[in-house]
């Protein structure tokens, strides 16, 4: 906004308008990006999912693993 034209009080306003103009234009810019945001954070949601599904998995295989390898030994010699 051009406040070179404009004296006093009515000098300031404008800047201050100016200025207030300037943030809406940049809040807008955020909103505008707020839904690739949200679209991010559930993309890394699913994705630890996904990661503790496997860890959870993984460890039950290994458990059984171990339970069914520990009834090939003699107890005695655990």
């Amino acid at each position: 906004m051009d406040c070179n034209n404009i004296n006093g009080i009515g000098k300031n306003l404008c800047s201050i308008s100016g200025g207030v103009l300037e943030l809406l234009s940049e809040q807008q810019d955020l909103n505008n990006h707020i839904p690739l945001y949200i679209v991010r954070l559930q993309q890394f949601e699913k994705q630890l999912k996904q990661q503790q599904s496997y860890l959870t998995n993984k460890k039950e295989i290994i458990k059984f693993i171990q339970n069914k390898l520990l009834l090939l030994f003699d107890e005695d010699l655990i």
